[in-house]
């Protein structure tokens, strides 16, 4: 990922989690246990492996939370409403609109010689058939590079979800390719598993 793009990527996921709230000290990232609100988060979902925690609740941010896989990383983050606990309704309006917040954003953000074009949107359910994410997939492209266009385009998957009367994010950038969605789908599938057992 291009240095630029990379804390475009970064101020962006610190942009819009605000507000303050008291929760369990997360542990360290080689620790077994992480957890945050009634959620756990393992060393393992599925086979990604969490590489970093941070306890942002001091400056009102929440939980982030980090994992690798398929030679990527999705970012994960629970925070709260400015005001009141998230309806775990993720048609509901208060998911709806803090979801439609962060894809705003990451259409205005431009990094240097980058453009940002809406992708496919999807849902994804847990084993109730209960819609638990929504999902979107912003293409980015990296300007006048040399080399074949797939080569000057990303993929940046945004999905928001609510548990426990908290906001849940994810974002995953990958390199663009006929079809990288099952990557994402096949680590955000373990999450919603993980989560909304």
């Amino acid at each position: 990922m291009a240095p630029g793009l990379r804390l475009w990527v970064i101020a962006f996921s610190l942009a819009l989690s605000t507000g303050a709230m008291a929760a369990t000290e997360p542990a360290l990232p080689g620790e077994g246990r992480v957890e945050y609100f009634g959620v756990t988060f393992p060393l393992l979902i599925g086979d990604a492996k969490r590489v970093s925690v941070e306890n942002k609740e001091q400056a009102g941010r929440g939980l982030n939370v980090v994992y690798a896989h398929d030679l990527t990383e999705t970012t994960i983050e629970m925070y709260p409403a400015s005001r009141g606990k998230v309806p775990d309704d993720v048609n509901g309006p208060v998911v709806r609109r803090e979801f439609n917040n962060h894809r705003q954003n990451a259409l205005y953000a431009r990094s240097a010689g980058a453009d940002i074009k809406l992708g496919r949107k999807f849902t994804l359910v847990d084993g109730h058939k209960v819609p638990r994410l929504i999902c979107q997939t912003l293409i980015i492209s990296h300007g006048h590079m040399s080399g074949p266009p797939t080569d000057r385009l990303s993929d940046y998957y945004i999905c928001m979800g609510a548990v426990n009367g908290q906001f849940i994010w994810t974002h995953t950038m990958l390199k663009h390719w006929p079809d990288p969605e099952p990557v994402v789908r096949r680590f955000l599938g373990a999450l919603v598993k993980q989560v909304w057992n």
